[in-house]
């Protein structure tokens, strides 16, 4: 037991073992007491612990959090949800918090969708819904050292190997999405983190912050990677994905998103207004 128990609270190896022992008069006598129980070492968890700061978003580099957070890093501030680099023991996080109240209900919608996907190159939630002085958090896995965005920008265009892998992951996540009807809706390098995988270098996609916005919602995005013709339409649609999708490729292709670039896409976009098929019907997306 105390090797299995390695690293918990007194009272939560008190409950486990009380609540199995193999003695039936020495174990917990109800599921009420257990779940009082259960309370108490919850209360105890959720504490703030001495010196920890309550609120994240004030929070300095190596600023202890409740729940044994350290905050190592802030990774980006975004519109609604700023992203900070955290570390509870050897593991580290990204532990995004709502800027303001009126924001929880984004952050709850975002980890939700989080929570139903399961895909090797999307992040996977690594917490429950939190609260810090009434604004919700919750962890997210880090989708790497540093996102495409700063890859093209340091190194520039990617090379043919780089480029087949990467699109590879692009597509597959893209296929993946539109199979369990979740759309995306800011695809764009700061976005997507490169991450190593088996000795090899992946794309991994973050941020569904803006996935359950209404369809009609058309404005919802960053415009240089937004379908120029989405907004002439009534609602929000796949297809609008794809071009994001296609901007991402011809960017990993050349280094940079020219104004050349987005005029071609632009032409390109208005001829092909007619309804098109899935991505392949061949393709198989990858799961973890």
């Amino acid at each position: 037991m105390p090797a299995v128990l390695d690293g918990a609270s007194s009272k939560l190896e008190k409950l486990v073992r009380q609540a199995t022992q193999t003695d039936t008069l020495l174990r917990t006598d109800s599921a009420a007491a257990f779940l009082r129980q259960l309370d108490a070492v919850e209360e105890e968890l959720t504490a703030p612990e001495d010196g920890a700061v309550p609120d994240p978003l004030n929070a300095t580099i190596d600023d202890r959090l409740p729940g044994n957070l350290v905050v190592k890093g802030k990774l980006g501030a975004g519109g609604s949800a700023p992203a900070l680099l955290v570390e509870r023991g050897n593991d580290q996080f990204v532990l995004k918090v709502a800027l303001k109240p009126e924001y929880n209900s984004r952050l709850r919608d975002e980890l939700e969708v989080l929570q139903k996907l399961r895909h090797q190159f999307i992040v996977a939630p690594k917490s429950d819904l939190l609260n810090f002085n009434g604004l919700n958090a919750f962890l997210v896995d880090l989708a790497g050292e540093r996102t495409l965005a700063g890859r093209l920008g340091a190194d520039g265009r990617l090379s043919g190997e780089f480029l087949e892998r990467f699109g590879d992951d692009l597509l597959n996540v893209l296929e993946y999405l539109e199979h369990e009807d979740v759309p995306h809706r800011d695809l764009k390098p700061d976005n997507i983190g490169v991450r190593e995988y088996s000795k090899q270098l992946h794309l991994k996609l973050f941020d569904f912050s803006l996935s359950r916005l209404p369809l009609d919602n058309t404005r919802a995005g960053t415009p240089d990677y937004m379908e120029p013709f989405l907004a002439l339409r009534p609602r929000w649609d796949p297809h609008a994905e794809r071009f994001s999708a296609a901007l991402v490729l011809y960017e990993m292709a050349a280094g940079t998103l020219s104004a050349g670039a987005m005029a071609r896409a632009r032409r390109t976009s208005l001829k092909m207004r007619s309804p098109s098929p899935p991505i392949s019907s061949t393709r198989r997306f990858a799961r973890p």
